[in-house]
């Protein structure tokens, strides 16, 4: 179970490395690599903010500006 700091993309990451372990790749591979992270987060992070808006208004309180603010204060990043 992944630790509650931990986004699902960062922890799939962590696992995805200690199963494979280091692997070669070329610096355009790298680069690729590390773009596909960083989009597969932003995504994530859209889909958290979704959430969070669509919940928020099944009660009531729609606060659209206040995705952003909870998901500073859940994960921190």
């Amino acid at each position: 179970m992944s630790n509650n700091n931990q986004s699902s993309i960062e922890y799939l990451i962590k696992e995805f490395s200690e199963i494979l372990g280091p692997i070669s790749t070329n610096p355009m591979q790298d680069l690729l690599l590390v773009d596909a992270i960083k989009q597969a987060k932003a995504m994530h992070k859209q889909e958290i903010k979704i959430s969070y808006r669509c919940g928020a208004a099944e009660v009531g309180m729609i606060e659209i500006n206040k995705s952003e603010q909870y998901y500073n204060e859940t994960f921190g990043k």
